[in-house]
């Protein structure tokens, strides 16, 4: 500036100027620095104070100290004029005003702010000292006129008569501060209006470590509206306190995983439940710095367990298909039902309606729940039983509460089932059986819950009835198949008897043998409950039957045929089997291959059945015609579609027939 370069001219070229500081009449200037090279350089010979060798030795006391502080300081001296000195700390605060402000009076210095300053100068003057914080001014600046803020305190200053001598004023700009200040808190502000408007819960946690330095717990040093609506806390009761003491018995995995985040410094998205509050939430976890870290969450309690509820009707039914024992049945099927629903006790029972019981045979439980195995009265544990005969499901919430249960509420506590579901089951009308599902802690069963539980509910019940029928099936296909065996028997007794005379030799052998391989198809027909017969199993049947248990190879796709088609198969086979025995490969040391496929798609799909002999003597074309050579020329259940070629290595024979006429039933 050109004043440093003025003063400093003046100080050089006249060394012995009077008003110098190194003179003794001038040593009060002493350490001023630039400040004082501002006063030496004023003429004061026309100021109202007069030059500085006649000042007061107060003001000069006062002005010293001013100039040596390294505070920002002002000294207004004199009661009318208010003469205007300054310090060096206080160079920045003035902008435009530095070059000529050093001795001027205050209210010129300072015109622009001059009416909010009296009243202040006025109390300080009466004695009324104050510090003012942050106080706004509209000054002109280095930056042209803006708005700044002053931290400031003004306290008199009395001469040794005392008498008001002048003023003190310690002060410092605050503008950036308050400004930074000021955007701060717009910025939270607006992040404060972001957070609370957020339909995401968010928290900041701060780990909690025990002497070791293990994390132990956490706790909530900020959450927002929506936290509290979505894990169901009331307001202003988390901040301050740890995970452990908002929601008692929290999974472990609520600790670790954060303590993860913040040992490692990575982001981690997870989907996790809280036991407690039966919840699942999906969540986004962030390192904050030191022990701190944020969570933004949303809850996913629904489509989680709309994914598990399917999941679990897969499992079902996949058990339910295959399980052929009831009471393993039962179990399997109780487990995937309470995991699903979270609960601790699943079961399904026989009921006797009259005596007003249920018999458990065996039921799944989880967290030390009890059994229910064995003979259970209802009206031990309440008067629902009403329910049932009407045939209405009973939801009991809370048997504490329930009119129809707080009674009892201690033996069914006692029994794991706090809270419950029951759905009876009916046959004909009558009341039969029942599906239990129960919950150790109070529960608002949804739709959603009492939907699943009616669907598995009546898959189980088919389930048991499928089982149950399929058992009583087999007992009645074995009484059949042994009432069969006995009838062929009688008819080959009766048939022997009755036409040894009339028959040629061997022919009551051949008719024995095709009895044998029909009765053959019919044990693998009853043994499919009277449904459709495998071929290779057929195939394998009948062969045995005539005491070929090697010596061929069966290969083709899985197919299932009718009764009338598996019975005149049977014939087939027992005839090209029998004459490969008599005359063909098996009469050596030949291999026969019995091969198959469907050709064709749709309605037109076509089976063709192929008979191969191997390593056997030359076939020959019967000479007549017999039952046995008709049956291989009607072919697969009478549908024709036979070509035989009597080669030289044995009978290659194809059978084909429309794949519809040989599934029906």
């Amino acid at each position: 500036m050109r004043l440093w370069n003025k003063t400093s001219h003046l100080m050089t070229a006249n060394p012995s100027h009077p008003s110098q500081p190194g003179t003794k009449a001038y040593s009060f200037l002493a350490g001023g620095g630039k400040a004082t090279d501002l006063i030496v350089a004023r003429d004061w010979s026309n100021h109202p104070l007069g030059p500085p060798e006649h000042w007061s030795e107060a003001l000069k006391s006062t002005l010293s100290l001013v100039l040596n502080s390294p505070e920002s300081m002002i000294l207004c001296w004199g009661k009318e004029e208010l003469t205007f000195f300054f310090n060096e700390a206080y160079f920045p605060l003035l902008g435009p005003r530095l070059d000529w402000a050093m001795g001027a009076p205050f209210r010129k210095v300072w015109a622009d702010a001059w009416a909010q300053a009296e009243p202040i100068v006025a109390d300080a003057f009466a004695g009324r000292s104050q510090h003012y914080e942050d106080l706004p001014w509209k000054l002109a600046t280095d930056r042209g006129r803006a708005d700044t803020w002053f931290s400031f305190s003004y306290s008199r200053i009395l001469d040794p008569e005392g008498e008001v001598a002048g003023l003190f004023i310690f002060t410092n700009e605050t503008t950036d501060r308050v400004l930074a200040d000021e955007a701060l808190r717009a910025s939270e502000e607006k992040w404060r209006g972001l957070f609370a408007t957020l339909q995401e819960g968010f928290l900041l946690g701060e780990l909690i470590r025990d002497d070791s330095g293990t994390p132990i717990n956490w706790r909530y040093a900020e959450v927002n509206d929506a936290w509290h609506e979505l894990v169901g806390v009331p307001k202003g009761s988390a901040v301050g306190r740890s995970v452990r003491e908002v929601t008692p018995g929290i999974e472990e995995e609520w600790i670790s995983i954060f303590a993860e985040v913040v040992a490692t410094g990575e982001t981690a998205r997870f989907t996790e439940r809280v036991g407690p509050l039966g919840r699942w939430y999906d969540c986004v976890a962030q390192p904050a710095g030191g022990d701190r870290f944020t969570v933004i969450f949303s809850e996913a309690t629904e489509r989680v367990e709309r994914l598990n509820r399917q999941a679990a009707v897969v499992a079902l039914t996949d058990v339910l298909q295959n399980q052929q024992n009831v009471a393993d049945l039962i179990v399997t099927a109780s487990a995937i039902i309470g995991e699903t629903m979270d609960v601790e006790l699943v079961g399904y029972g026989n009921v006797d309606d009259v005596a007003e019981t249920i018999t458990v045979e065996r039921d799944w439980t989880a967290g030390g729940a009890k059994s229910l195995a064995g003979l259970r009265h209802f009206r031990d544990y309440g008067s629902y039983i009403e329910d049932f005969k009407r045939g209405q499901t009973v939801i009991v919430g809370d048997c504490r509460l329930d009119p129809r249960t707080r009674d009892h509420a201690a033996a069914l506590e006692e029994r794991s089932a706090r809270a419950f579901v029951n759905i009876p089951i009916f046959e004909r009308g009558r009341f039969v059986a029942l599906l239990y599902v129960s919950s150790v802690r109070p529960r608002n069963w949804s739709e959603e819950d009492l939907q699943f539980l009616q669907d598995a509910s009546a898959r189980l019940r088919s389930a048991v009835q499928r089982i149950r029928a399929e058992k009583k099936q087999d007992v009645l296909n074995k009484e059949i198949v042994h009432r069969l065996k006995n009838t062929l028997a009688m008819v080959q007794s009766i048939a022997s008897l009755t036409l040894k005379d009339h028959l040629e030799p061997g022919t009551l052998t051949i008719f024995a043998r095709r009895l044998t391989a029909l009765g053959a198809a019919q044990n693998v027909l009853l043994e499919k409950a009277s449904g459709p017969a495998d071929l290779r199993e057929l195939i394998d049947r009948v062969l045995g039957a005539v005491g070929v248990f090697d010596r061929y190879d069966a290969d083709g796709p899985a197919v299932s045929f009718g009764p009338r088609a598996a019975l005149s198969t049977s014939l087939l086979l027992h005839e090209l089997t029998t004459n490969a025995l008599k005359y063909g490969a098996l009469s050596n040391q030949g291999t026969i291959d019995i091969d198959w496929d469907i050709d064709g798609s749709g309605d037109e799909r076509r089976f063709v059945l192929r008979w191969t002999e191997r390593g056997g003597p030359p076939a020959k074309r019967p000479t007549s015609k017999g039952f046995g050579s008709r049956l291989i020329q009607m072919g697969l259940a009478g549908a024709g579609g036979s070509k035989l070629d009597y080669g030289s290595d044995g009978l290659a024979a194809t059978f084909e027939a429309p794949i519809a006429d040989l599934t029906r039933s």
